[in-house]
């Protein structure tokens, strides 16, 4: 930052900054994690290289570097676009906030769980996603309380005192639903943290979910090397109410992902309450077969529009 207050000084804007540099400024100060807005890849890599590489004043008219600029880091592309170049002092930025955003990712990786097999007591249904390894132990899992207390960005819970809290869904960016996980306990992190951590190989590649910004920094605190390559993105109906996080975390900023549905699982637990007057009071084997046959109808319709679709 350094460089970026002598350039705001020499302009006598030491104390307020230009009003094109505000909104840069508050989203760079936030206080969310760093790879919320550089996110660690080859793809980035191979930016920093060409920023470095491509005088200041010509970024603006490389349209393949500003195409690169947006897909990765939407926040410095709107300010190149902004001011008309990609100035030293905000290089200086980038490279800083790049190696900041690597640096969770530069430890050794823990060790793998055994291989699981199937509880019968788990109350989940994945019929495609097996369990493969622990959820594993953390260190950060003894420090709950004190991570809780730092937390930027809360999302209230409200539960039945009697009922279980609900059902957590996973689905492709599709609609087909993979499965589900009853929760015994008020919406937590740590559900869908558990779930991707035993029964996924490697992190998915992106995660579009309401409260992403805490789940992304409930799995740096634990296993980041397991989500190094996993984009946390928060859905469009939620994203106004994250005042506090970074806009790395919203979708609409990246172009690659218009036209994609965020709200899947939203729209599909949305059909799932009209359900809510019966399915409580069930036993547990029969809440879990109702749920098995009503998920097995839901994706075998979308995966008939898919095929008659083409897609």
């Amino acid at each position: 930052m350094f460089p970026f207050l002598v350039y705001l000084e020499n302009e006598g804007c030491a104390a307020i900054p230009p009003a094109i540099y505000k909104s840069f400024i508050i989203e760079i100060i936030k206080p969310s994690a760093v790879c919320g807005i550089l996110h660690p890849s080859p793809e980035l890599d191979e930016l920093q290289n060409h920023l470095e590489h491509t005088p200041s004043e010509e970024v603006l008219f490389h349209p393949e570097l500003m195409r690169l600029l947006s897909m990765q880091c939407p926040v410095f592309c709107k300010l190149v676009a902004s001011i008309g170049c990609f100035p030293l002092y905000l290089l200086s930025i980038f490279q800083k906030m790049v190696q900041v955003a690597k640096a969770p990712f530069q430890t050794a990786p823990p060790k793998s769980g055994q291989t699981l097999n199937e509880d019968s007591s788990d109350l989940s249904f994945f019929p495609l996603l097996p369990l493969i390894r622990d959820r594993g132990n953390y260190k950060a899992d003894g420090e709950r309380k004190l991570e809780e207390s730092t937390q930027f960005c809360r999302k209230p819970t409200v539960r039945h005192p009697a009922l279980i809290p609900g059902i957590f869904t996973l689905f492709c960016v599709h609609g087909v639903c993979y499965g589900y996980s009853v929760m015994e306990s008020a919406e937590s992190v740590n559900i869908p943290f558990t779930i991707m951590r035993r029964r996924l190989m490697e992190g998915p590649q992106i995660v579009f979910y309401d409260n992403s910004c805490k789940l992304h920094s409930y799995c740096l605190n634990r296993d980041p090397l397991f989500f190094k390559s996993t984009w946390f993105l928060i859905d469009r109906l939620h994203w106004k109410n994250h005042t506090a996080c970074n806009i790395g975390y919203n979708a609409d900023m990246y172009p690659q992902l218009h036209g994609k549905n965020t709200q899947v699982a939203e729209q599909y637990n949305a059909r799932i309450k009209k359900m809510k007057h019966h399915l409580p009071y069930m036993t547990k084997e029969h809440f879990m077969k109702h749920m098995e046959l009503y998920l097995w109808y839901h994706s075998r319709n979308i995966i008939r529009k898919m095929h008659c679709s083409g897609v």
